[in-house]
């Protein structure tokens, strides 16, 4: 089966239910149990970069494999997450913040590679010793930074914070962060959809299954805070 079929197939069938999801997940999750003892929030912030960077390669990858140029749909943030819009209210906009940096060789952002004429106009131009230098944020690069998922939504600059990636180097302050603490009162994410805690109601599926686990593990981070083996 051709590399870019193979990529579809795992990426874009967002009606079916693995077979596979629930006990990918629950190993997923008992190991992230024993890393957040031993390793404490490091280990399960290293654990959801992980889990996401599969992600971020396709939509980076993907529109440059096929002659047909079939591109991914750019990840929508709050409709591709999978949570109903009755409770976007719990997710608390604390705004821009100039004390978060987003390390683009180390953070997970996910950028898509779309636009036609920029998939050889940009590539090879950014970094060290090349034509455009290093990554610089502008106004231009505008980025929605999730606690305590760990996850830069792109809303603008796709191709360069691409490059940025590729590249390992730059840095840049999220236009907007958003904490989803609150969230976990209320949602639960049970390896296929997410679920209501007091009802057992589902709430949605997310686009990719990820979303899910680096939500989960989040949870994990606020668990263990204090409580990390020597």
């Amino acid at each position: 089966m051709p590399f870019i079929t193979c990529f579809r197939n795992r990426f874009n069938c967002k009606d079916q239910e693995p077979v596979n999801d629930g006990v990918e997940f629950s190993n997923l999750m008992r190991y992230a149990e024993e890393i957040a003892r031993l390793r404490g929030n490091e280990g399960i912030i290293d654990l959801q970069r992980a889990s996401l960077r599969s992600i971020q390669s396709y939509h980076i990858i993907a529109a440059y494999l096929d002659a047909e140029y079939q591109k991914p749909d750019p990840i929508n943030v709050l409709k591709d997450f999978g949570i109903r819009d009755t409770f976007k209210k719990l997710i608390d906009r604390d705004g821009a913040s100039t004390d978060i940096k987003i390390k683009l060789g180390r953070d997970t952002i996910l950028p898509t590679v779309w636009n036609e004429s920029s998939l050889v106009k940009t590539i090879g131009v950014i970094g060290e010793n090349r034509r455009c230098g290093e990554f610089l944020q502008s106004d231009n690069h505008r980025v929605i930074w999730w606690i305590p998922l760990h996850i830069g939504w792109v809303t603008n600059g796709n191709h360069s914070l691409a490059q940025g990636i590729l590249n390992a180097c730059g840095e840049l302050v999220p236009s907007e962060v958003y904490d989803l603490s609150e969230l976990y009162h209320h949602a639960r994410y049970d390896g296929y959809r997410f679920v209501c805690i007091k009802s057992g109601k589902a709430l949605g599926v997310p686009r990719y299954r990820e979303f899910g686990w680096a939500f989960e593990l989040g949870r994990l981070i606020g668990d263990t805070a204090d409580s990390v083996a020597p």
